[in-house]
C-alpha cells in the first residue's frame, strides 16, 4: 500500500471493509471501533497485520476528531506498516496523519507520532532511518502544537536547543490538574445524583412504612430529594467559585510574571511590522495564505531572562510563501519555499472554529512541503497563516516568548 493511499484512507475510513468472518471474532469490540475508534488498538494485533492495518487506519481517522482522546493508533499503525516493510508508508503516518495531534486528556494536547517515534523500540527501525534534521523537525512540531510536551522539550533540549524544561513541566502540571478537576467535578454529579435517587427512595419507603397517605408519601420524597439536591448545588457553586479564585489567582502570577519580565528587560528596540497579509501562490486558490504580525523587536517578553539581539532574528515576509495544489500528493495544498533561503515554517487554519492546531515544517529554498489537506478542507478551514522564520528559529509570540499557537498573533523568530 502506498503511502499516498494509506493518507487518503485515514481521510475517508468508510471505505476500509472488515469482513463478517472478521466481525464475528468479538462484534461489540467491532462497533465501537468503527463508530469512535474505542477499542480498535485492543482489536488490532500482529497475528493478523492486514486486519491490524486496517483496523488502526479506522481509529487514527477518529483520533483527529475533536473531542475523542488518543489511543495509540496512529503510531501502532506506523508500527504494523513498518512490520510489513512499508517503511515508506509508516514514515508519512508519523509526519502526515492528521490523528497524530491529538489529546492525552481532555486538557493536555499531545504528539502521539512523536513521542512513539522517539522512544518506541518497535519504531528505532524507522528512527535509524530518518536524518537527523528530520526528527528534530517534528520535534519542533511536537513542541510547537503541545508546550506541555515534556519529553518533546527533553529531545529538544537534547539535540542542541535551549527549551525552558520548567515552563514545560508547569503547563503539563496544569493540564494534570485541570483533568483531575474536570474528573473530580464529574464523580461529584453522578455521586449526587444518586443521592438524590437514594433520597427518594429512602423517603418512600419510610412514608409507606408509615401508612401515609399517597399524596403525602409523594411530598415527603420530593422534600427530601429537593433538600439533597440543594446540597448539592451548593457544593457544586462553591466547587466553581474556588475554581474561579485559582484561574484569578494563576492569572495574577502570569501577569506578575510578565511584568518582572518587562522590568529586566535592557536590549534590543524595534517597532512591531507586519510580515505580509497577502495571498500566496495560484490567486485563483481558496485557500489564502496570510502572513502572522512579525516583529523585529529582540525584547526578552515573558521568558523571565534578559533576552539578546542574536537570539531573535527578523520575521520573512509571508509573500514569499507559494502554494499550490500538489498532483503528487492527490492535489493536495504544499507549501513552496520562494524566500531564496532555508526556512522553518509554522501554519494554522484561519478559522476560530478549527481545532487541529498549529503545524509546522522546514522547507529549502525553491522546494515544497504538503499539508496533507485537500482544497475543500482548505477551505473549511478558511486558509492557513503562515509565521516565516528563517531556518534554525521559531516563530515565538512577541510578549510571552512562547511558541505561536493561534492566528493573528503578533510573533518573532527565536533561535532554537
Amino acid at each position: 500500500m502506498p503511502p499516498e493511499q494509506v493518507l487518503a484512507l485515514l481521510k475517508s475510513p468508510a471505505s476500509i471493509e472488515i469482513t463478517g468472518a472478521e466481525r464475528h471474532r468479538d462484534k461489540l469490540w467491532f462497533k465501537m471501533c468503527e463508530r469512535d475508534g474505542d477499542e480498535c488498538s485492543s482489536l488490532a494485533s500482529s497475528d493478523d497485520l492486514p486486519l491490524a492495518i486496517r483496523l488502526s487506519i479506522i481509529g487514527c481517522s477518529l483520533e483527529a476528531v475533536p473531542g475523542h482522546q488518543a489511543m495509540s493508533n496512529c503510531p501502532n499503525l506506523a508500527t504494523y506498516l513498518l512490520a510489513v516493510g512499508n517503511i515508506d508508508a509508516a514514515r508519512a503516518v508519523i509526519e502526515h496523519a492528521p490523528g497524530c495531534h491529538g489529546f492525552a486528556a481532555a486538557n493536555d494536547p499531545h504528539d502521539q507520532c512523536f513521542d512513539a517515534l522517539a522512544w518506541w523500540p518497535q519504531l528505532e527501525r524507522l528512527r535509524e532511518s530518518m536524518p537527523a534534521s528530520e526528527m528534530a523537525m517534528l520535534a519542533k512540531d511536537a513542541y510547537s502544537y503541545a508546550p506541555s510536551d515534556v519529553r518533546a522539550a527533553e529531545y529538544l533540549n537534547g539535540h542542541g536547543a535551549e527549551i525552558d524544561i520548567a515552563a514545560a513541566e508547569a503547563a503539563k502540571h496544569d493540564a494534570t490538574e485541570a483533568n483531575n478537576a474536570a474528573v473530580r467535578e464529574h464523580n461529584a454529579a453522578i455521586d449526587h445524583a444518586e443521592a438524590v435517587k437514594d433520597a427518594h427512595r429512602e423517603a418512600l419507603l419510610n412514608a409507606l412504612q408509615s401508612n401515609a397517605p399517597v399524596g403525602t408519601i409523594q411530598d415527603t420524597a420530593d422534600q427530601q430529594a429537593a433538600a439533597v439536591r440543594a446540597i448539592g448545588d451548593a457544593n457544586a457553586a462553591a466547587q466553581r467559585q474556588a475554581a474561579q479564585q485559582r484561574l484569578e489567582a494563576q492569572q495574577a502570577a502570569q501577569q506578575a510574571v510578565q511584568q518582572r519580565a518587562a522590568e529586566k528587560q535592557t536590549q534590543g528596540t524595534g517597532a512591531n511590522g507586519n510580515s505580509g497579509g497577502s495571498t500566496g501562490g495560484n490567486s485563483q486558490t481558496a485557500a489564502v495564505v496570510t502572513g502572522g504580525n512579525g516583529s523585529s523587536s529582540a525584547n526578552g517578553g515573558n521568558s523571565g531572562l534578559t533576552a539578546r539581539a542574536s537570539d531573535y532574528a527578523v520575521p520573512l515576509p509571508a509573500s514569499c510563501i507559494g502554494q499550490f495544489w500538489d498532483p503528487k500528493y492527490y492535489n493536495w495544498l504544499s507549501f513552496q519555499n520562494n524566500c531564496e533561503q532555508a526556512i522553518h515554517l509554522s501554519f494554522i487554519a484561519t478559522s476560530p472554529n478549527d481545532t487541529f492546531g498549529m503545524s509546522s515544517t522546514d522547507i529549502a529554498p525553491g522546494q515544497s512541503s504538503n499539508t496533507g489537506w485537500s482544497k475543500d478542507e482548505a477551505n473549511r478551514k478558511g486558509g492557513f497563516t503562515v509565521f516565516v522564520c528563517p531556518a534554525g528559529y521559531v516563530a515565538v509570540d512577541a510578549l510571552a516568548d512562547q511558541a505561536v499557537s493561534r492566528p493573528n498573533q503578533n510573533y518573532r523568530c527565536k533561535k532554537w
